[in-house]
């Protein structure tokens, strides 16, 4: 009985044992997948930087004074001479200019209103000019009618002027002026025959569109500073 009952409680304990082992399955713990790595992209390289480029201005650059050589016909300081401006605001400048021409020394004054402040500046112009003549010099002409010389003389001759035009001032200070415009003899008539036969009237038309009014054209060049 004894041994029967050692028998029955070995086998128990065999069997109890046995039944709390864990099995293989729990004791090996399941496998771990990763997870994929999350790859983030790149940067987004930065934008390039804009680059203002400057805007060259139409303004002038402020200048007060100018000194220009003028060539023309019947203008300010024609046919060859020389003018100075003072430009008391950026739109109205005065000029003055002298030459010595066919009516003798002749000094002038000039106003014009430039119609904006760029550098290239269309402008309008009255002035005033005058003539001082020859005196008791005379100058020797053929009447190409009746083919005599005579001997005539330049007189005293004032003269007024309105032109249209063009101003340009560089960023450097060259100065261009350009006119175009009409010269009116203040008198009835500016020369004198001082010898030789009675001209005919075609050489008298002559020399009043010589020396008399008449379109005027001229082309100044300097510098302004």
């Amino acid at each position: 009985m004894r041994l029967h009952l050692r028998f029955s409680l070995s086998a128990l304990a065999c069997a109890a044992s046995v039944w709390a082992q864990p099995s293989d399955s729990a004791k090996a713990p399941p496998p771990v997948i990763p997870s994929p790595a999350v790859v983030s992209p790149p940067p987004a390289p930065p934008a390039p930087a804009m680059i203002a480029m400057p805007v060259e201005s139409k303004a002038r650059k402020p200048r007060k004074e100018a000194v220009a050589l003028e060539l023309g016909a019947n203008g300010f300081a024609s046919p060859l001479g020389f003018t100075a401006s003072y430009y008391l605001t950026p739109r109205v400048t005065v000029d003055y200019g002298a030459a010595i021409g066919i009516t003798g020394f002749r000094p002038g004054i000039r106003l014009r209103h430039n119609f904006n402040d760029h550098r290239l500046a269309p402008f309008m112009g009255l002035g005033f000019k005058y003539g001082f003549g020859y005196g008791n010099k005379t100058a020797e002409l053929k009447d190409t009618d009746t083919k005599s010389k005579f001997l005539y003389t330049a007189k005293r001759s004032p003269f007024l002027d309105f032109c249209l035009g063009l101003d340009y001032q560089a960023r450097g200070g060259f100065f261009l002026l350009g006119t175009l415009g009409w010269s009116q003899l203040m008198r009835d008539q500016n020369w004198e025959q001082v010898q030789g036969f009675p001209i005919s009237e075609k050489e008298k038309d002559f020399l009043n569109n010589m020396l008399g009014s008449g379109p005027s054209l001229s082309v100044a060049l300097g510098y302004a500073f």
